[in-house]
């Protein structure tokens, strides 16, 4: 006896032309500038923070 189990395929949705733009309700203002830099904290407060604990004698 053979059971054949019938699934229905995947469905393929077309993006929108033009992108985001085209979706409703779209503002650009409300969106991240394409040419703007990620922000990143180079301080290392971490390790000036290891630096001062050596100098006062504190270790954990």
């Amino acid at each position: 006896m053979t059971m054949s189990v019938s699934l229905p395929s995947a469905k393929i949705y077309q993006f929108p032309v033009g992108g985001r733009r085209a979706l409703v309700g779209y503002r650009a203002e409300n969106q991240p500038a394409a040419n703007q830099a990620p922000a990143i904290d180079t301080t290392g407060w971490y390790h000036e923070a290891a630096i001062e604990e050596a100098k006062n004698g504190s270790e954990h």
